[in-house]
């Protein structure tokens, strides 16, 4: 007969720790890493978001695409301009190691357009140091809601793109100093968004075209430099700098952050945003 403390004695007791309910520790750090996901893949850190996962754990959109492993996981993980990652009302089922999660999901872009709503079912299991992974984390859609599979899939950026979005850069420049309005309307997309930081908000060409219409006659024309452009065939994001040079000076620095879009083989802007940082002496 063994005694409790010999070898049979072990196993009996690692296999009651491996059948013992989740504790409260558990399901707060399976919370977290749903929570870590989150923040990971909406600031398109690519490892980040494979961090979550086990080295063959599987991202899924139900019906529609899988990513396997944590290479491609990353490669999902650093597309940009995803919209924000809500979830709400989870539900932790599991024992011992392993542990099934369901939680309420919608998909909210800055500004709080609402583009879809569903479901995230996981399945996690706890690795030898304590941390939970997701071995499968599974997106369902609601009716008409359903994402496409992330612009990934579209190619990568090119020179030509870069070329072409830095063009469209040029092109908004000399026709908003033109007051060409009509020409500045069309570097955006039908619904594009302009927006002028603790300023208006404009949408749509004509409400574009309109705002331009009613700016006084230029005095200083719109200089960009350190563009920096990333995303891939379809989508990408880009930054620069702004100076409003003039005959008397530099009259305003700032920032873009914007968002472009290709829409039948040309780069638009989908959404465009200024902030000031600076004012000078000229007007």
């Amino acid at each position: 007969m063994c005694s409790p403390t010999g070898q049979a004695g072990q196993t009996i007791v690692a296999m009651r720790r491996v059948n013992m309910s989740l504790t409260e520790a558990d399901r707060l750090a399976i919370s977290e890493v749903i929570a870590r996901y989150c923040h990971a893949t909406d600031d398109g850190d690519g490892d980040a978001t494979a961090a979550q996962f086990t080295a063959d754990g599987i991202l899924e959109i139900s019906g529609a695409w899988q990513a396997r492993g944590t290479e491609q996981i990353a490669e999902i993980g650093r597309i940009p301009n995803k919209p924000m990652h809500w979830v709400n009302s989870i539900v932790i089922d599991g024992s011992g190691s392993t542990a099934e999660s369901t939680v309420y999901y919608a998909a909210i872009r800055q500004g709080g357009d609402l583009l879809a709503t569903g479901r995230y079912d996981s399945k996690l299991t706890k690795q030898l140091n304590g941390d939970w992974k997701l071995v499968h984390h599974r997106y369902t859609g609601d009716p008409a809601s359903a994402p496409p599979r992330p612009a990934a899939a579209d190619g990568v950026l090119t020179a030509a793109d870069r070329i072409a979005i830095l063009g469209l850069i040029a092109r908004y420049n000399n026709a908003v100093d033109a007051r060409d309005a009509e020409t500045w309307a069309v570097t955006f997309v039908d619904d594009g968004r302009f927006e002028i930081a603790g300023g208006p908000t404009i949408v749509g060409r004509e409400s574009l075209a309109d705002y331009v219409r009613s700016l006084p006659p230029a005095d200083a024309k719109h200089w960009t430099t350190n563009t920096i452009i990333e995303g891939n065939a379809a989508e990408a994001s880009v930054r620069c700098y702004l100076a409003m040079l003039g005959k008397t000076g530099i009259s305003m620095t700032g920032r873009y952050a914007d968002t472009v879009v290709k829409e039948g083989g040309a780069w638009l802007f989908g959404s465009r945003a200024v902030s000031v940082d600076g004012m000078g002496g000229a007007q």
